[in-house]
């Protein structure tokens, strides 16, 4: 029977959390063995050597996932660095850190530059963050970049920058605020272009704060170019600059791969190129919109996939009963909506009735009550005026 509907896919329904393990002990020491491993919109192909026990299997993939996934730049030993392929030709920027002038926990506003970058410490309601920041010649927008480095930091409790510089916290005390160090000499090492480091200023032992990216990375500098390029490698990798990038990795022996965004899908297939497989198991990262596991499952059907046509089944078996349930509750509050109409509909009627007898005037009713008024108030009129004796007033008139 073919299949001819060809909707679009259901967006923004979410997928449910997908997990994979491989099964370490098929892993054989020292055979090689080729993994396509997909995270998101990242696909890589990894190699590695199985080791001579779990803990060497895990540190070997571990190793080959990192050197794929990791984007961290690298700094040559002449001073260039070679940026991750995936940034974009505007990333591609070095800059250094600027002292910020402060006095009596005031920031000069006045004194910052467009284009300069500057690293400050604050400590408001218990807490010390560290705000990394753009400068402007606008004052203006230097405290609009400075409020926002203190909104993302702090959170519910970031203080306010003034225009005089001085940081106010939620209680109107005034926040500490200090250079997080020294970068005078940080900007002597910078090219003129703005993407490669000038070794031959890097004197070894002082430490340089510069912004890779938008990233701060602090290294110190070595005895020659290859010890400070080691050292500059090595701080772009730690878990202060790029090392908390999203690379996916296992903890333990049960082999699951983790990975940093629950938003990204895993997916693990052996590659070609060895005769070596690996076993492993897939939970999950399917869709939990039950049209989109239609759409899904008929996409199988045309292309023969049997098993896949039986997995996607169970999962449209599965999605009947919290479907017929969404349903009956859909049924529900179609009926209690129903209900709260009616009910609404005659307190309207009774409020209308009673407007009625507040607001409507009858009449013929009224017409008569007043003649009988009128009436009864000329003949009480009629009947002072002869029981009341007349004076001597009367007659002059």
């Amino acid at each position: 029977l073919p299949i001819t509907f060809n909707g679009v896919d259901c967006v923004g329904c979410g997928v449910t959390q997908r997990s994979v393990k491989l099964n370490l002990q098929t892993i054989r020491p020292g055979e090689p063995y080729r993994l396509e491993v997909t995270v998101g919109a990242n696909k890589q192909t990894i190699e590695f050597n199985g080791g001579n026990n779990v803990e060497e299997h895990i540190a070997n993939i571990n190793e080959a996932l990192r050197n794929a996934f990791m984007e961290t730049p690298v700094a040559n030993t002449d001073g260039t660095i070679e940026f991750p392929r995936s940034w974009d030709l505007q990333d591609k920027q070095i800059y250094p850190y600027e002292n910020a002038a402060i006095t009596d926990n005031a920031v000069d506003l006045g004194a910052m530059e467009t284009g300069k970058y500057y690293s400050i410490e604050v400590s408001s309601n218990g807490l010390t963050r560290v705000l990394e920041f753009e400068g402007n010649d606008d004052i203006n927008l230097t405290m609009a970049n400075i409020q926002a480095e203190l909104d993302d930091k702090f959170g519910d409790l970031a203080p306010t920058i003034y225009a005089e510089g001085n940081f106010i916290d939620s209680n109107g005390g005034v926040c500490l605020a200090s250079n997080t160090g020294d970068y005078g000499t940080s900007a002597d090492i910078i090219s003129a272009d703005g993407t490669a480091l000038n070794m031959a200023n890097i004197t070894a032992g002082q430490q340089y704060s510069i912004s890779m990216n938008g990233v701060k990375v602090t290294f110190t500098g070595g005895a020659d170019a290859d010890e400070t390029a080691a050292n500059i490698n090595a701080a772009m990798e730690s878990g202060l600059a790029f090392g908390n990038s999203n690379v996916p990795k296992i903890i333990d022996e049960s082999g699951l791969i983790i990975y940093d965004n629950s938003d990204d899908v895993i997916y693990v297939t052996n590659a070609n190129g060895t005769s070596n497989d690996i076993e492993y198991s897939e939970h999950g990262g399917y869709s939990k919109n039950i049209v989109q596991l239609l759409l899904d499952s008929a996409a199988y059907l045309r292309e023969g996939d049997q098993d896949m046509v039986a997995r996607y089944a169970d999962l449209i078996y599965a999605a009947q009963a919290p479907l017929s349930v969404t349903i009956a509750e859909l049924g529900t509050n179609d009926k209690f909506i129903e209900f709260n109409e009616v009910r609404i509909d005659n307190i309207m009627l009774n409020l209308s009735d009673k407007q009625n007898d507040l607001e409507i005037t009858d009449l013929p009713t009224e017409i008569t009550n007043m003649k009988v008024l009128e009436t009864i108030y000329n003949a009480t009129l009629q009947m002072g005026a002869s029981m009341i004796p007349m004076s001597i007033f009367n007659y002059i008139s």
